[in-house]
């Protein structure tokens, strides 16, 4: 009753038939009643008819998730006085999260819930009060959905709570209406791109079994309390896109965090220096860490050295200034490296193709650690659940660097994002006996010759007039500044080596259209590569005009 499609349920539910035995999505306990009904994925469409539950006294667990199910949520299964499982997850439900209904504020029986999933539905208003009713409930996902108001206080009565997912709706207020202080069980809380403001409550610090924290996307301000090295077990913390403030003062409020691990806290810190203080030893156990867009101020610090168990390190979009480190290779787990966007001077140092995890054949054997929390990057469409979703890359574009890029980088055979595009000022950044994942490149950037003398096939790129979009401002390209972006191909994977948006001149003119081209080397198959590249610049670039030549 209620559904418009029963995704074929009718074939197995017959009246005729023990519902315990073929009922498709139904269990039964010894007494033959129906304890648990598991309808996930099956196209169901359509409401949620309580006349059709109403007979299962004894339904524990409902699972109807990943549906197309509409409507609104019967308040009698939140509120139910056995049901202790309730998934309606990625459905297309709508209307409020019920409050208690009055007819049910004077019953004795405790109500059972202890697991409440209606993430990704259309879901608006805000938690009701009669939230704290629920004295068992241990787990609450509300995130991706259009809820809002401030968070009821109602809520610190639900002491058993491990996990508050509430991430990707519009709740709003000072987080300091909850006291945290009674949720001595909760693990994860989650708050990701809300409307949060005000600081961060002393009590969230006595959330003494907390592991996993994200305050990210809000408008919470203030500086980070000494006391969140009392959270032992804090494991991830993510306060990005906030307007937190003084950024020494947070590096040095984690030395009692001796398990963190993870730690973004980019888009904070407007403006500050980054401290150079070499006494920040208490990010040892980090293994990611992203300080992006902050414009920080300053050189890069000497206590990052310090983090041996460093896998990801994102330093971008900030305004360091001074010569990369030559002691980048004493990272024997970093993987991804992004210093893009800053004002870096000086030699891209040899000691980058030193790297222990990007020499190797396969890095993401090595590393099988799964993130407390899902990791969004870019846009909160793109989720990263494991470490190692996250490619094996070295950016180091949009700085100022002046010199030859390393002849070794083709023995980083891990690779598979290498960018050194947009060297912002001086144009004699060039390329010098690359042997790159099978593909030679003996050019200089960007007069190359004309023809050479190779037994490989040749693969010419004519880019004409194109322009690097990057997210930046366009209104001060120059028409002389191109990009160029080859891609090869090796065993079905894609490398992308940016190299482009050089200044340059020729003579006294600005000629719009180069022929620009190189050497590449498929050890397997030759076509399949070609149909690689011209399959990627399809997709990534469909505005632009490219032309491939297959030189004989």
């Amino acid at each position: 009753a209620g559904l418009s499609h029963d995704g074929g349920l009718a074939a197995s539910w017959r009246p005729d038939v023990d519902c315990c035995h073929a009922w498709e999505g139904v269990v039964c306990d010894d007494e033959g009643t129906v304890t648990e009904v598991s309808l996930q994925s099956r196209g169901l469409q359509g409401s949620i008819s309580l006349s059709s539950l109403a007979g299962l006294t004894s339904l524990t667990r409902l699972n109807l998730s990943h549906n197309a199910l509409s409507g609104s949520l019967p308040p009698e299964l939140m509120y139910s006085a056995s049901l202790g499982v309730l998934d309606v997850s990625f459905n297309s439900l709508d209307g409020v999260l019920p409050p208690l209904p009055m007819l049910m504020t004077g019953l004795k029986h405790p109500l059972q819930l202890q697991v409440l999933n209606i993430s990704t539905n259309n879901l608006h208003g805000e938690i009701p009060e009669s939230i704290g009713q629920l004295k068992k409930l241990e787990v609450i996902r509300l995130s991706n959905n259009n809820m809002s108001g401030n968070l009821p206080s109602s809520l610190g009565n639900c002491t058993r709570l491990t996990t508050i997912d509430l991430k990707m709706n519009s709740f709003s207020g000072d987080l300091g209406s909850v006291d945290f202080s009674s949720l001595h069980n909760l693990r994860a809380l989650d708050l990701l791109h809300n409307d949060f403001s005000g600081v961060i409550p002393e009590s969230i610090y006595s959330c003494n079994n907390l592991t996993a924290l994200r305050l990210s996307s809000n408008q919470i301000h203030g500086e980070i309390s000494s006391k969140i090295g009392d959270l032992k077990y804090l494991s991830f913390l993510s306060i990005t896109e906030n307007s937190f403030s003084d950024i020494a003062k947070t590096l040095h409020a984690f030395k009692s965090s001796r398990n963190l691990t993870t730690l973004f806290i980019g888009e904070n810190f407007w403006g500050e220096v980054i401290p150079q203080d070499e006494t920040i030893e208490s990010l040892e156990s980090i293994r990611h860490l992203s300080i992006y867009r902050c414009s920080l101020i300053g050189n890069i610090p000497l206590w990052l050295s310090k983090l041996k168990n460093l896998e990801v390190l994102d330093l971008s979009n900030n305004q360091l200034t001074g010569p990369m480190p030559s002691w980048l290779n004493s990272f024997n787990n970093l993987f991804y490296l992004d210093v893009s966007n800053n004002s870096l001077t000086g030699q891209i140092p040899a000691t980058l193709i030193e790297i222990p995890m990007l020499k190797s054949d396969d890095y993401k054997a090595h590393r099988t650690i799964l993130f407390d929390l899902p990791v969004y990057v870019t846009t909160l469409s793109r989720q990263y659940r494991a470490v190692t979703s996250f490619p094996a890359l070295l950016n180091l574009s949009a700085n100022s660097f002046t010199s030859v890029i390393p002849p070794k980088i083709g023995e980083l055979k891990a690779l598979t994002h290498l960018d050194f595009s947009s060297t912002r000022r001086d144009p004699t950044i060039y390329l010098q006996s690359h042997k790159l994942a099978g593909a030679g490149l003996v050019q200089k950037l960007p007069h190359w010759p004309n023809t050479w003398s190779t037994k490989q096939a040749q693969l010419s790129l004519k880019v004409q007039h194109f322009w690097q979009w990057s997210g930046r401002t366009y209104s001060d390209r120059r028409p002389d500044e191109h990009v160029l972006k080859l891609q090869f191909c090796r065993e079905s994977k894609a490398m992308w080596i940016y190299v482009g948006s050089l200044w340059f001149s020729r003579g006294s003119s600005h000629h719009p259209n180069y022929l620009w081209r190189s050497t590449m080397q498929q050890q397997n198959n030759l076509r399949n590569c070609l149909w690689c590249v011209l399959w990627n610049w399809s997709v990534v670039w469909p505005a632009s005009l490219v032309q491939i030549l297959w030189l004989m």
